[in-house]
């Protein structure tokens, strides 16, 4: 994925179908209304998958270190691993 995006007028969303969704392939395409705002970006799916997943692991990893600090603070907090696994995975569900 390229780190600058590729603008587009909005307009060619109707026009360029084609063409978007393969620059979108590439890295994310910023939609412009006119007057230059930004109005949308185009991504392609794969790219919308990994940021989903990686957006998952990112939640779980958070829940997981304050699982484990509340366990440092509290020790009757502390639980084995498979139960802080399961309880991890159900709120991954």
């Amino acid at each position: 994925m390229s780190t600058v995006p590729t603008i587009a007028p909005i307009s060619h969303m109707r026009i360029r179908q084609a063409e978007l969704l393969e620059k979108a392939k590439q890295g994310p395409v910023v939609l412009m209304e006119k007057g230059s705002t930004p109005a949308a970006v185009l991504i392609s799916l794969e790219q919308w998958n990994d940021l989903n997943r990686k957006l998952k692991q990112l939640e779980m990893l958070a829940e997981s270190r304050r699982v484990l600090a509340e366990m440092a603070s509290d020790p009757a907090k502390r639980i084995a691993h498979a139960e802080l696994r399961r309880q991890l995975a159900q709120k991954g569900t």
